[in-house]
């Protein structure tokens, strides 16, 4: 899939997915680097006109704005900037990765998720107000992802 600035070749991306989902591979996970290309016949480019018009969707969803903000590299900026100490980078970017498999976490912008991250990690009452204003919903967003996540992991 392309994003942001890899603009990557519909016909790379066919090659290298016939190469990953190779069917007599199907116990392990192993690439077959003796594997041909799949041949530029009718079936070829059926699928290649299946992809266009599902990244097409897609984009369409997306409102073509495929530009990801990052909230990751915030939290390092915010812990320097509120002069933290180094472990809160670690234990927040850890729960940002955990918010990813929350989608309403994913419905506030970077800033705002880094500052929460940073709020819940420090465990003093840090005050991120004046960074970005208020970020209940945030803060209460990443703690049921947290939640949700350590539920996932439990049943398993």
């Amino acid at each position: 899939m392309k994003a942001e600035e890899e603009i990557r070749r519909l016909r790379d991306v066919i090659n290298i997915t016939h190469v990953l989902l190779d069917d007599s591979n199907s116990n392990t996970f192993e690439v077959n680097v003796n594997l041909r290309p799949p041949d530029l016949d009718k079936n070829y480019w059926i699928d290649k006109e299946k992809i266009v018009a599902t990244e097409q969707n897609v984009l369409r969803v997306l409102k073509f704005d495929i530009i990801v903000g990052h909230p990751h590299r915030l939290v390092v900026l915010l812990v320097k900037d509120l002069n933290l100490e180094q472990h809160i980078v670690k234990n927040a970017w850890k729960r940002l990765n955990g918010c990813l498999f929350y989608p309403k976490a994913l419905t506030h912008d970077s800033l705002t998720l880094a500052c929460a991250a940073v709020e819940l990690e420090a465990n003093q009452g840090i005050d991120t107000y004046r960074t970005v204003g208020d970020i209940s919903s945030a803060l209460s967003d990443l703690k049921l992802a947290a939640t949700n996540l350590r539920q996932l992991s439990e049943s398993e």
